[in-house]
């Protein structure tokens, strides 16, 4: 471990969300003086707030959590998704380079495209298809170009028991007593936040820098996630599978962006699960409160 870490200060951009708020968590378990920093709070996309909030706290480590999210909606908003994904990245590493910190940014399996049918680990080309994968694939660019101390994870299908994931849309459906039609043929890594959270800051405490995969062992579409839901909640809903080219959503999507973490395994740090058993642990821990938390009242 980095000792210094433990007495200077870390910054969490994006601390509202999912991996956010779960990394900041950690990070003050763990006795560490963290601002954390949402939408509110700070704009990624202004240089010199960045810039500002950097010569403030004088950061060891900055954890960038903060992203553009709306895969179909960035087809026709990409100003926004550029500004977000690009751009903020961009201020962020420059500030980290000028300040000596160390920048952990967040992307995603979305930057690899079709043609793979094997895990897909970090020596693998990215090919990014639709405005969201390109931005974040630019936001690693720009990254790896401007911070010389940096560590970009790639992580998949994020969920914990905050905000919008697929976990709680599947259930609020449920409870709803409607019918769900989910894809089939698109296949990913279903990933917890908190053992996320864990191994990140893990890694920050080393000296590596470049790119690594984090996300849960084995593989499922959408339509077997959502299965693996409905069987450990109990819940019975009328559930059918549709192909994603029969879907029609706007964004083009990878068929198969199940990541390898390869790069883990050799630092010792792949601490990850298989997603069934991930899932499980967290519907044991949380599942019953989503559902009273989700039932129509």
């Amino acid at each position: 471990m980095l000792k210094e870490h433990q007495s200077a200060t870390t910054l969490v951009f994006g601390a509202h969300g999912q991996l956010g708020h779960q990394l900041t968590e950690d990070l003050r378990a763990r006795g560490e003086h963290v601002v954390a920093l949402g939408r509110t709070e700070a704009d990624i996309t202004d240089a010199a707030q960045v810039d500002a909030l950097f010569a403030a706290h004088q950061p060891a480590r900055v954890f960038n959590a903060a992203a553009y999210n709306a895969v179909d909606r960035a087809e026709e908003d990409r100003d926004a998704a550029i500004a977000i994904n690009v751009l903020g990245p961009a201020n962020l590493a420059r500030a980290a380079r000028a300040h000596s910190s160390l920048l952990v940014h967040f992307s995603t399996d979305y930057v690899f495209g079709n043609g793979h049918s094997a895990p897909i680990d970090e020596s693998h080309q990215p090919e990014p298809l639709g405005a969201y994968a390109r931005s974040k694939f630019m936001g690693e660019q720009y990254v790896r170009q401007h911070a010389p101390r940096h560590q970009i994870i790639r992580c998949c299908g994020l969920y914990s028991q905050r905000r919008h994931n697929f976990i709680k849309t599947m259930v609020r459906v449920a409870l709803a007593g409607k019918p769900l039609t989910v894809v089939d043929d698109q296949f990913v890594c279903p990933t917890w936040v908190a053992p996320l959270s864990r191994v990140s800051i893990d890694l920050s405490e080393g000296a590596f820098s470049g790119t690594v995969h984090a996300v849960s062992h084995g593989h499922c579409s959408w339509f077997e996630y959502a299965q693996a839901i409905f069987e450990h909640l109990g819940l019975e809903p009328e559930l059918s599978g549709v192909s994603q080219a029969s879907w029609g959503a706007q964004a083009p999507r990878p068929e198969f962006s199940v990541l390898d973490n390869a790069m883990l395994r050799l630092l010792g740090l792949d601490h990850f699960t298989d997603w069934r058993a991930m899932l499980g642990a967290f519907l044991d821990a949380h599942g019953e409160a989503l559902v009273d938390e989700l039932r129509p009242q």
